[in-house]
């Protein structure tokens, strides 16, 4: 169920500045980029908790390169896959060049940048598992676009590249691209160079690369992603994206967000209190994602692939930030999408060997970072309200997280003596000296 709340602030806008704009154009993805502590959040890219996720590649909010154009955020916030390097000239193709960059425009949707002292121009708009790139060259000169797997396989063929770039020992996440361009060199990259007769390769930062005539200013990529296999990735990526018509994609995730940001709806406050509103909103979405992909998903707490049964599976969902605030707000706004993420919760508990509530549901499984479990809370929480949970699954997941396994944080062991002796004297002592 999806509800929508209005919200009336004492601090009267005028008529005029009111629905100036649509939801989306208030949000400002800049805004939480610096961070004197915690590890600040990105401006990100994607359509609400949706697979695909893209920011920049660079150091932090001051660095003045970036590594490449983004492919995929495989972590909130700490890990990225694949990489995509256009470069012009007949000079040596480099895997991950680091550019210098001008008049970036990015919004929930869509990217924009210049590149390499605005020699090229980039564009991208994103869908669920799919995105599409529009890059401008200098006509003058020879084109290329170089794909990397930083650790898998990449294989290319005259207008198609795939592969696979692995995560940790058993999760990968899977890519296809496509160009509408006629290459006039197509093959693996060995030693800066395009090898024709070389279609295939495997390792550690393997790439494939295009190469256009002289005269070519414009080169056209789509793209699909899959945690199942390349073969879904193309699925997904014919599915969402029908052409090479960025404008459109662009337009359909703008109609997206303006209907998930639309579901708060704030009248009679100032643009500036809006702006930081729908911003803050915004990041709500950015987590968890949804795996689920054509009815099946990938799930990196057994490594198997599941049917959903219809109820989408999500995770990356790092429960000790967001129980506090954003699971309580999606109790409100969109009770479905909750109890999906509620549902994911328990299917990945049976996954486990342990059937332990999740505390930390990655992409890649539970890291069972920080103390207690927060998903107990969540799951109290949206019961409380009326949610529909499987009650008796719920109970026995949460109870079995919290009384087995051990109190000690960023810990997956069972309960041992730290936990008696807290149970006894009622806190955690100190270790000796060289104590485990």
């Amino acid at each position: 169920m999806i509800k929508k709340y209005i919200i009336t602030a004492a601090l009267l806008a005028s008529a005029l500045s009111a629905g100036a704009k649509d939801y989306v154009d208030y949000v400002n993805p800049y805004i939480g980029n610096i961070s004197q502590l915690l590890v600040p959040m990105f401006p990100t890219v994607q359509l609400p908790n949706s697979m695909l996720r893209v920011y920049p590649e660079r150091a932090d909010y001051t660095s003045e390169y970036m590594n490449g154009l983004p492919v995929i955020v495989t972590n909130h916030r700490e890990r990225s896959a694949f990489n995509l390097t256009p470069i012009q000239g007949n000079g040596a193709l480099s895997a991950v060049v680091g550019y210098n960059y001008d008049n970036e425009h990015l919004t929930p949707y869509s990217y924009e940048v210049d590149l390499a002292d605005n020699t090229m121009h980039a564009r991208m708009a994103v869908s669920h598992q799919s995105a599409i790139y529009s890059i401008t060259f200098d006509k003058s000169q020879q084109a290329s676009i170089v794909v990397t797997s930083k650790n898998g396989r990449i294989s290319i063929s005259d207008n198609a590249i795939s592969g696979y770039q692995k995560l940790d020992h058993r999760t990968k996440v899977y890519l296809y691209i496509e160009t509408n361009n006629k290459p006039i060199k197509a093959g693996i990259v060995d030693n800066g160079k395009v090898n024709n007769q070389s279609v295939i390769k495997e390792g550690n930062n393997v790439s494939a690369a295009w190469t256009f005539a002289p005269g070519t200013e414009v080169v056209d990529l789509r793209y699909g992603v899959s945690f199942i296999s390349e073969e879904q990735a193309k699925r997904n990526l014919r599915r969402e994206i029908k052409d090479y018509n960025l404008d459109a994609v662009a337009q359909q995730g703008r109609k997206v967000w303006n209907e998930a940001l639309g579901t708060i709806d704030v009248q009679g406050q100032s643009e500036d209190d809006k702006t930081l509103l729908y911003s803050s909103y915004y990041r709500t979405f950015e987590r968890p994602i949804c795996l689920s992909e054509d009815g099946q998903y990938y799930s990196p707490f057994d490594g198997k692939i599941h049917n959903d049964g219809g109820e989408h599976f999500y995770t990356d969902d790092w429960i000790w930030d967001t129980y506090r605030a954003a699971h309580p707000l999606r109790v409100l706004t969109n009770q479905r999408v909750e109890e999906d993420i509620i549902s994911s919760y328990l299917r990945m508990a049976e996954q486990m060997d342990n059937f332990w509530m999740p505390t930390f549901p990655e992409v890649t499984g539970d890291t069972r970072r920080m103390n207690s479990n927060h998903g107990v809370a969540t799951v109290a929480d949206a019961m409380a309200k009326g949610l529909k949970v499987d009650g008796k699954k719920a109970f026995e997941a949460c109870r079995k997280g919290i009384e087995e396994k051990t109190l000690a944080p960023w810990s997956c062991t069972p309960a041992g003596w730290i936990d008696d002796f807290y149970k006894q004297h009622g806190y955690i002592p100190a270790l000796k000296e060289g104590e485990e």
